[in-house]
C-alpha cells in the first residue's frame, strides 16, 4: 500500500515552496516599489529643499533694498498704500489707493505687481488698536504713511514679524514664492528658529566685515 502520509507530507512540502517563492517575490517587487518611492521622495525633496533655501537668500538679499509695494487693508477695502525702496517709504495718492481696492475686489492680486519685487499686503489686525483708529481719523495719505511708516519698517526690518503674521493670515506675500509656500507646510516653532538662525549669521557676517 502507498504511504499517504508521506505523499501528504511531500505535496505539503511542494505547496509551501511554491507560496514561499510566490510570497518572496511579491516581497522583493514591494521592497523594490518601496526603495523606489523613498529614493524619488528624497530627490523631491531635496529638490524642494534647494528652491526653498535658494529663494530664502534671494529674499534675504533683496526684500529690504528693493522697490515693494505695501497695501493696508480692511477687507478688500485699501486704506493706505505704500511704495518702499532702499529704506525709503512714500505714500501712494488716493487715486492710485482706489484703484488697488478695484483690483483687490476682483482678486486680480498678481496683476498688483507692475515693477515690485514683492506686493506685501497687511490686514488691520496686524497693528495694535490706536494705531488703527487713528488711520480710520486720517483723511490724507501722507498722514497715514507718517503713522505706517514705523510698521513698515518692521516687516522690512524684522523677518520673524513678517513670517509670523504671514502664517496667522494677516499678510499676504506676492509673488508667493518657495519660500512663503514651504512656511505655510511647517510649523511655526520651525520656521522660527530657521530665520532666526539665518538672522544671527547674517549679523555676524556684517559685523565681520565692519571689521575688516
Amino acid at each position: 500500500m502507498p504511504d499517504y502520509s508521506l505523499i501528504t507530507a511531500v505535496v505539503a512540502f511542494l505547496v509551501f515552496l511554491v507560496i514561499a517563492v510566490i510570497a518572496f517575490k511579491i516581497i522583493k517587487g514591494v521592497l523594490k516599489t518601496v526603495v523606489f518611492l523613498i529614493a524619488l521622495a528624497s530627490i523631491v525633496l531635496g529638490l524642494g529643499a534647494f528652491f526653498v533655501v535658494t529663494d530664502f537668500n534671494d529674499f534675504r538679499e533683496n526684500f529690504k533694498e528693493s522697490k515693494n509695494l505695501f497695501l493696508i487693508v480692511d477687507g478688500d477695502q485699501v486704506i493706505s498704500a505704500m511704495e518702499a525702496e532702499a529704506g525709503e517709504i512714500k505714500a501712494i495718492n488716493q487715486q492710485q489707493t482706489d484703484e488697488y481696492s478695484n483690483q483687490l475686489k476682483k482678486g486680480e492680486r498678481e496683476g498688483l505687481r507692475e515693477d515690485y519685487y514683492k506686493i506685501v499686503i497687511l490686514r488691520k489686525a496686524v497693528f495694535d488698536d490706536t494705531l488703527v483708529a487713528k488711520l480710520n481719523e486720517e483723511r490724507y495719505p501722507e498722514e497715514r504713511a507718517k503713522l505706517l511708516s514705523p510698521e513698515i519698517e518692521k516687516v522690512l526690518s524684522e523677518p520673524l514679524f513678517l513670517i509670523i503674521n504671514y502664517k496667522k493670515g494677516d499678510i499676504e506675500v506676492y509673488e508667493e514664492t518657495a519660500m512663503f509656500r514651504a512656511i505655510k507646510l511647517l510649523p511655526l516653532s520651525l520656521v522660527s528658529s530657521v530665520v532666526n538662525k539665518a538672522v544671527s549669521k547674517t549679523k555676524s557676517i556684517v559685523a565681520d566685515k565692519i571689521e575688516e
